[in-house]
């Protein structure tokens, strides 16, 4: 057992959802650069960024901050993550 493997019989019971979650886990990295690379363009030049744009990278913010915000780790050390510029 470890990552995402899992007994053989949750997998029979619904194999498509594991191989999904298998791709999806193997994407993140390149969903977090996609989600990224929007939120600079938009920080690039804010004012000349359509609202749908602007919309994207608000929520591409809010998603990336979930990932890389971390609370204080025990003992009271915090680790900060990768800054997240606003759009």
């Amino acid at each position: 057992w470890g990552g995402w493997r899992v007994p053989g019989a949750e997998y029979d019971r619904d194999p498509d959802q594991i191989e999904f979650q298998a791709r999806l886990i193997a994407a993140a990295p390149r969903l977090m650069a996609l989600a990224t690379q929007l939120l600079g363009s938009v920080d690039e030049a804010p004012d000349d960024a359509p609202p749908e744009m602007r919309a994207l990278a608000r929520e591409a913010r809010t998603v990336l901050k979930t990932i890389t915000d971390v609370l204080a780790a025990p003992g009271g050390e915090q680790t900060a993550g990768p800054s997240i510029r606003a759009a």
